[in-house]
């Protein structure tokens, strides 16, 4: 007998998702792709959201058809949280800065969330400081002690990392074996962090290489000891360079497991985006980025081990 959590896992096909090779420069370099658009609602977040929201649920901090959940997203997470929110039997709100493409917003809305955008020039900052007074006037709000409206706060918390080491083990396994290299958006460092301890823990040589959008080096500035000034220029690589906000898994990534961090210009991926798309792949901005860059790392190495992530495709953007 499957719990609700196991029934939504199996019915929608959540998690083990299939790991293609794709050719690599240089000699005798592999190089291995994770397809996480392969889940339900197009991104490796309904692994995240499955794992987060039974944690809350089993230590009694939300409660079905009482707690409204509310999140702050770029777009992936408030899609699989709205769509998790639906199934589980939660009302959900997402806050979204107004400059996001029709496309998310639409994908977030058919799962059933209501949203409130918030100013663009300010992107997630704004949003997510919109979210956190949100929850401030309504904490008072309660029903037989839990609160109404609840944030699982993805982007702080530990569970978020650990929804990502079944990618990570699935991806050995499909390999046979460890990786040399693993490249990944810095984002708010939950995949990076998640996936990267447990490529580690393969192989301790593992090369951790990270990346931000040129316009947006917060990784960057992390890495560097450099000031981070805000606010960065737009850009199109939604779900990376967030500035104004503070990622506390990001900011360990980066200090115990990223080797280095990388910066991607819009030309450089948009262009990776068209070569991907001749193979099949209609991937994401963050995705080409990844293939760009791992194919960037292959061209002066031999014999490497490289893995990345697909994590969405090109139809939301």
């Amino acid at each position: 007998m499957y719990n609700r959590f196991e029934e939504i896992e199996r019915s929608f096909a959540i998690g083990n998702t299939p790991l293609d090779q794709l050719a690599a420069p240089g000699s005798g370099n592999q190089l291995f792709v994770k397809l996480e658009y392969a889940n339900h609602t197009g991104s490796h977040y309904d692994r995240v959201y499955l794992h987060l929201l039974r944690q809350l649920e089993e230590g009694g901090k939300i409660i079905p058809g009482v707690t409204t959940l509310v999140e702050t997203t770029s777009g992936n997470a408030g899609a699989s949280c709205a769509f998790m929110a639906r199934q589980l039997g939660y009302d959900c709100l997402i806050f979204v800065p107004e400059n996001l493409p029709e496309r998310r917003k639409d994908l977030i809305r058919r799962y059933g969330a209501k949203l409130r955008e918030t100013a663009g020039e300010q992107y997630i900052q704004g949003s997510a400081a919109a979210m956190r007074q949100f929850l401030k006037d309504t904490s008072g709000e309660k029903v037989d002690g839990v609160r109404k409206y609840y944030s699982p706060n993805h982007s702080q918390v530990e569970a978020s990392c650990e929804a990502m080491t079944a990618l990570a083990s699935e991806a050995l396994s499909q390999a046979e074996g460890a990786f040399d290299c693993f490249i990944g958006a810095a984002g708010n460092g939950t995949t990076l962090k998640g996936i990267g301890r447990v490529l580690k823990s393969a192989n301790q040589a593992l090369h951790v290489i990270a990346f931000d959008p040129a316009e947006s080096p917060v990784a960057y500035c992390l890495k560097y000891g450099q000031e981070v000034a805000e606010p960065f220029h737009q850009h199109g690589m939604y779900g990376a360079g967030a500035w104004g906000v503070t990622f506390p898994h990001l900011e360990e990534a980066v200090s115990q497991l990223v080797e280095e961090v990388r910066l991607v210009e819009d030309v450089q991926w948009q262009k990776a985006q068209q070569e991907l798309l001749l193979l099949g792949y209609a991937v994401g901005p963050t995705s080409a980025a990844s293939y760009f860059l791992a194919c960037q790392y292959c061209e002066t190495r031999s014999d490497k081990r490289v893995f990345i992530v697909f994590y969405d495709q090109s139809d939301r953007y």
